[in-house]
C-alpha cells in the first residue's frame, strides 16, 4: 500500500509577539519520505548549476521528479531490494573524492553545501546515495522483462515527428584522414643509424 499524502503544513518561527516567518513547509508525503518545500528548491538549484543555466524546471515539474524518485524508492523498500553498507559507502567515497578535486579542499566541500562539518556531509551523502541506489535498482526490476520491437520505436519517432517535438542533438562533426605508409630507403635509415650513434 502505497501512501501519497499531499499537504500544506508549514513551519513558522515567532519573532516578537506579532510577527511570524515562515521557515519551511511539507512538499509531500510518499510512503515514508517527507520533502519539504525548501527540498523542491534544491533540486531545482542543482538543476539549473548543472545546466549551466539552461535548463529551469518549473516546482511542478520538479516535485513530479521527486515524487517519482521517492516512489521507486519506497517500493524498493517493500520490494525488499537489498544494498549493501559497501556499495553506498564506496558511492559516497567517489563523490567526495571528485567534489573535493573540484572544490581543493574537504573544508571548502562541507561549507559550500550548508554543512557543519565533514560527519555531516557523509550522513546526508549517504543517505541520497542509498535512495539513488534503491531507485536504480527499483528501476531496473520495473524495466527488466520489458521488449521494445523495432516497429514500436519507429512508430514512437513517428508521433515525435508529427508533433515537431524530436530532441535535439549536438553539433556532429565528419572527419577524414589519409594515412601514408612510406618505405624509408636505405640511405634514410643509415642517415637515422649515424645521426643517433653521434
Amino acid at each position: 500500500k502505497i501512501s501519497l499524502l499531499f499537504v500544506s503544513f508549514y513551519m513558522f518561527v515567532f519573532v516578537g509577539q506579532a510577527q511570524k516567518i515562515k521557515v519551511d513547509g511539507v512538499a509531500v508525503v510518499v510512503g515514508e519520505n517527507i520533502v519539504l518545500e525548501s527540498d523542491v528548491e534544491k533540486f531545482k538549484q542543482e538543476i539549473y548549476n548543472n545546466s549551466e543555466g539552461k535548463v529551469t524546471p518549473s516546482d511542478c515539474e520538479m516535485l513530479e521528479q521527486i515524487m517519482l524518485q521517492k516512489l521507486l524508492a519506497h517500493h524498493a523498500v517493500i520490494d525488499s531490494v537489498v544494498i549493501s553498507d559497501a556499495e553506498v559507502e564506496s558511492g559516497v567515497e567517489r563523490n567526495i573524492e571528485y567534489l573535493k578535486q573540484q572544490l581543493g579542499s574537504i573544508e571548502k566541500v562541507y561549507q559550500l553545501y550548508g554543512f557543519d562539518d565533514e560527519l555531516d556531509l557523509r550522513k546526508e551523502l549517504l543517505r541520497i546515495q542509498r535512495e539513488n541506489m534503491l531507485t536504480a535498482r527499483e528501476k531496473e526490476n520495473v524495466v527488466l522483462g520489458v521488449t521494445v520491437t523495432p516497429e514500436e520505436v519507429r512508430l514512437y519517432f513517428r508521433s515525435l515527428e508529427s508533433q515537431n517535438n524530436l530532441p535535439e542533438f549536438g553539433a556532429e562533426i565528419e572527419m577524414a584522414q589519409i594515412v601514408m605508409h612510406i618505405q624509408p630507403s636505405r640511405k634514410e635509415n643509415q642517415e637515422v643509424i649515424d645521426k643517433l650513434n653521434a
